[in-house]
């Protein structure tokens, strides 16, 4: 896992770099340092003209190093300015002086070329206010070429992903001292494109913000590693409650992960009235009418939610679930049911098991009484807000899906749109809710089971495509993941 650090965080680190050392000095590492980036971007292309944005901060300051930085290297520069003179800091102002005098022009208006790239350096990690103006009509303007971001692409909130208005969409963004929670997040993920981290020589890091789970390391999945002597009983029992009458798909999706990402026994209550025999395509499932979990025990997780419906049956199993003592993963129908019944969400926030919550932004909407809208604009405090809100890990799902829990937040940066299909959520219940019923660790089960459900996309999109994507494989692939990582070949004797 990556550490992140949100923008009060990073003005921190820059206290720290400037009490050791003099501010401008910082600023033309990080100039340079977005220079060698348009090089590496611009490869055998570096006499093509390139387009420099620079905006009337301390990014456009930055900005005016790389295009004096690029021009000694022999590119063709044209450099547009987006501030006002008068209102610069003073190491930004140093170095537009510095760019002026060495015979840099700066016209407000893009001179008509062929760019190679585009270098952005308007905003960076300090805008707060919608983008108008000059510089939306350069970012409008611009949409069509290649663009390196410096530090953080314009008009993207560094802090939560969300878009002030017009936007630059960077193929590449060169970030400085660490990466930040902003450019892994939704929009923001989008516009950041390929994320390259500059620590400038930086090594005095405050504790993070959070953290980037962009692979297995630090997920601690080694725990999982089976003894020779382990039976079925020593990975658990994980029940599923759902199925309402023809939504038995969704249960089927969810106990068919929890088999392949490795519990000992799960058992699929289905809700509906005629429920299937057993799952010929998962026949170790073993398929109970939804009743008979009133009076089940035993289970190491419960999952509720997949299929479940919300009729009275449905908020009857639901508050049978919430009363269980093991660990409970609520999703889909169970936080409909939680959204629209204050008392049995309450309840839920009193229980002494551990709970797991993995609602997509709808319906984390609902849960907190708000618009999608809200969640969409700061997910990492929507999420935050739901963990404490309901004494639960809560995992709001979506494109950079975040897990947060009383002792901290993380943000998954595996999985693409080929999630983004009905039955997605299922999968990632049923993985949870088996890692959850092997371990009994929530913030474990949840960050390791979103990781190896957007990987396991991944690597099924390398080959068959994002369009399609078959979800019955889904956990299939996330198994060899996970045994990928759990069972390292030992090395040979010497």
């Amino acid at each position: 896992m990556q550490k992140l650090y949100d923008t009060a965080a990073v003005r921190e680190m820059e206290k720290r770099a400037f009490a050791r050392e003099d501010s401008f000095a910082v600023m033309r590492r990080a100039g340079e340092s977005a220079a060698k980036h348009a090089k590496e971007m611009l490869g055998k292309n570096l006499r093509r003209p390139v387009l420099v944005l620079a905006g009337g901060g301390n990014n456009g300051g930055d900005a005016f190093i790389a295009a004096a930085t690029l021009r000694e290297a022999g590119a063709d520069i044209k450099l547009v300015f987006a501030g006002d003179e008068n209102k610069q800091p003073p190491d930004a102002k140093r170095a537009r002086e510095m760019w002026q005098n060495g015979g840099g022009e700066m016209p407000q208006e893009i001179p008509p070329a062929n760019y190679a790239l585009v270098v952005d350096g308007l905003f960076g990690i300090g805008i707060s206010r919608p983008v108008g103006g000059l510089a939306a009509e350069l970012i409008a303007q611009t949409r069509r070429f290649r663009i390196l971001s410096i530090d953080a692409p314009g008009g993207v909130c560094a802090d939560t992903g969300a878009l002030f208005g017009e936007a630059v969409f960077a193929e590449r963004t060169a970030t400085f001292f660490a990466n930040k929670p902003g450019l892994c997040l939704g929009e923001g993920a989008a516009a950041a494109g390929e994320i390259y981290v500059e620590d400038l020589g930086f090594s005095d890091f405050p504790p993070p913000s959070g953290f980037y789970i962009d692979s297995a390391e630090g997920l601690n999945l080694q725990t999982l590693k089976r003894g020779k002597n382990a039976h079925k009983g020593t990975f658990g029992a994980a029940a599923f409650v759902g199925g309402a009458d023809g939504m038995c798909g969704a249960l089927a999706l969810a106990s068919r992960a929890a088999v392949r990402l490795g519990a000992g026994k799960v058992f699929a209550f289905c809700a509906g009235e005629n429920p299937p025999p057993f799952d010929f395509a998962c026949p170790e499932t073993m398929w109970r009418r939804g009743e008979e979990f009133l009076r089940f025990s035993g289970a190491a997780c419960v999952a509720a939610g997949p299929g479940l419906g919300a009729d009275k049956s449905a908020v009857r199993l639901l508050r049978a679930a919430v009363d269980s003592p093991a660990p409970l993963v609520a999703d889909a129908d169970a936080l409909n049911i939680l959204a629209a019944d204050k008392t049995l969400a309450a309840r839920f926030a009193k229980r002494t098991g551990a709970s797991v919550i993995t609602p997509h932004p709808a319906e984390a909407a609902r849960l907190l009484n708000c618009k999608t809208a809200e969640i969409l604009r700061d997910k990492i405090g929507a999420a935050k807000k739901l963990a404490e809100t309901f004494n639960a890990v809560a995992v709001v799902k979506g494109a950079g899906t975040v897990v947060a829990a009383e002792d901290g937040w993380a943000v998954c940066g595996a999985g693409n749109p080929g999630l983004a299909q009905a039955g997605a959520g299922d999968v990632l219940t049923g993985m949870v809710a088996a890692l959850l019923s092997q371990t009994g660790g929530a913030v474990f089960a949840s960050r390791a089971g979103v990781w190896l459900h957007g990987a396991a996309a991944d690597e099924l999109a390398k080959t068959g495509g994002e369009i399609g994507l078959d979800l019955n494989a889904l956990p299939h692939a996330a198994a060899k993941l996970l045994n990928r990582a759990v069972f390292q070949p030992r090395r040979s004797a010497p």
